[in-house]
């Protein structure tokens, strides 16, 4: 199967996966049309604004990483402290 692809004016994508006629005749939200065939299968798909929605993307990989970032914190900070909270290291401190 051979899909193409092209970069429309106005921030759009579009995308063929079979020959298309005429106009998309679904919607999905406000950011996305495909041609579909008489059995629902998907022949091409339009993305309005994808670079609106590349930033999401963006975005929410950014956050996501921040929160694994955070999470390994928290767990090395929770394996460190067995150590930290002994009575060893107290008298090894306890000089400097």
């Amino acid at each position: 199967m051979k899909i193409e692809h092209q970069i429309l004016p106005r921030d759009e994508m579009r995308f063929e996966i079979c020959p298309l006629k005429g106009k998309p005749n679904r919607k999905i939200g406000r950011q996305f049309e495909l041609w579909s065939d008489k059995r629902g299968r998907v022949c091409g798909l339009i993305i309005k604004d994808y670079e609106e929605l590349l930033d999401e993307f963006r975005s929410i990989l950014s956050m996501n990483r921040s929160r694994e970032r955070l999470a390994d914190a928290i767990v090395s900070e929770t394996s460190l402290k067995k150590d930290w909270l002994k009575p060893e290291e107290d008298n090894a401190w306890r000089n400097l």
